[in-house]
């Protein structure tokens, strides 16, 4: 053996046990201990086969809004939700009603008076996960989905259905599912993922301080279970409970876990970063854009009937042609057709040639900022 050899050797047998030592600090770590063990240990919902059933977490979800439950935090989670909802969201409130649902309304006692939750309300033929409401002023609707997918029209049904009965204030609709990507048919409804629940709703009750130890319990064996498989087959979980821990973890040890994701051929997690959401693009941007084509038509469903517009060009701007008039911004013509104020951007769909949904205007100039602005 060279002298070379025997060097590149003992250099290699020095990094071994190197790697073997910094292996040892992470799986001694108390964090990893820790969620190992919350990784590792079954949950009571587990235990009773009820982990991922969508009823179920209706059931609990309700449960926990609900300011007359017996889990005995009043409207605390209710304003967490409404907050969550209306400040941790890209979506556009923009000629909402919920636009003027701010802080101080948020945390106004008077608008949650009277409230009552329950779940699985039937709505003519329909039936409505968790429905939530007072006389005039607050009703909450979510829709519920974990393993199925929004059946066809599904929410532009339950919107159809929510309009005949709105008489609030504050009208909300929300979509809740695990996957970010999932997104409602209905404009009108707030998609929002498990996660911001789990951070902005479940989290900040475990925190507080009149919490029963029994319902802190109950609360934090349901925050774990999110973390469980909702398929033990194809894996995926509702959300990242312990995504605190696994960020300190990795801050800790970043060396070692680095070497195991490249042994792996993975790449290592990089925290989001948000980003700035505009609000003042143009329909003659997205047109430049080649996001919408002058052939494309604007269908707006309002009671069961569909109402179409188009695109035309005036003075180098791309407006809106409705029965003769010619706008500047899609609200106009929508607020027309509703009969309401409403957002535009939300409610028209656009629809290509061959007769193909390509989104909502809100979804078309989501692209746009994703794919142009922020590049």
């Amino acid at each position: 053996m060279t002298i070379v050899t025997q060097t590149s050797a003992i250099q290699k047998g020095r990094e071994k046990v190197e790697f073997q030592k910094r292996f040892n600090e992470l799986i001694t770590d108390p964090l990893f201990l820790e969620l190992k063990s919350l990784k590792s240990n079954k949950t009571i919902f587990e235990i009773v086969a009820a982990s991922h059933t969508e009823m179920w977490h209706s059931a609990f979800i309700s449960w926990v809004l609900d300011p007359t439950s017996n889990l005995g935090l009043g409207n605390f989670p209710l304003q967490r939700f409404l907050y969550m909802v209306r400040y941790e969201n890209n979506f556009n409130f923009m000629d909402s009603s919920l636009e003027s649902l701010g802080l101080v309304e948020i945390e106004d006692p008077e608008i949650y008076e009277g409230m009552e939750f329950v779940t699985e309300k039937a709505a003519g033929n329909l039936r409505l996960d968790i429905i939530g409401n007072n006389k005039n002023v607050l009703r909450i609707t979510i829709e519920n989905k974990i393993k199925a997918k929004e059946s066809a029209d599904q929410t532009k049904k339950y919107n159809e259905y929510l309009e005949q009965t709105n008489s609030y204030e504050y009208d909300v609709k929300v979509y809740l599912t695990p996957n970010e990507n999932d997104k409602p048919e209905s404009n009108d409804f707030i998609p929002v993922t498990y996660q911001k629940l789990c951070d902005f709703v479940l989290k900040p009750i475990l925190k507080h301080p009149s919490i029963r130890e029994e319902n802190k319990y109950l609360v934090n064996q349901y925050v774990n279970n999110l973390g469980k498989p909702i398929n033990t087959q194809k894996g995926g979980v509702m959300a990242m409970p312990n995504k605190e821990i696994c960020e300190k973890l990795y801050e800790t040890h970043k060396e070692v876990l680095d070497e195991i994701y490249a042994v792996l051929d993975r790449k290592p997690p990089v925290k989001k970063t948000k980003t700035m959401t505009h609000y003042n693009i143009s329909l003659t941007q997205l047109m430049d854009a080649g996001l919408l084509s002058m052939k494309d038509r604007l269908i707006i469903t309002h009671y069961n009937t569909d109402y179409e517009a188009s695109f035309v060009q005036e003075n180098d701007q791309i407006k809106i042609e409705y029965k003769g008039e010619k706008y500047n911004s899609p609200s106009t013509p929508g607020a027309m057709i509703k009969g309401r104020q409403t957002n535009g951007w939300r409610e028209w769909s656009v629809y290509d040639q061959n007769n193909e949904r390509k989104g909502s205007l809100l979804d078309i100039r989501d692209i746009y900022l994703q794919e142009v602005v922020d590049e």
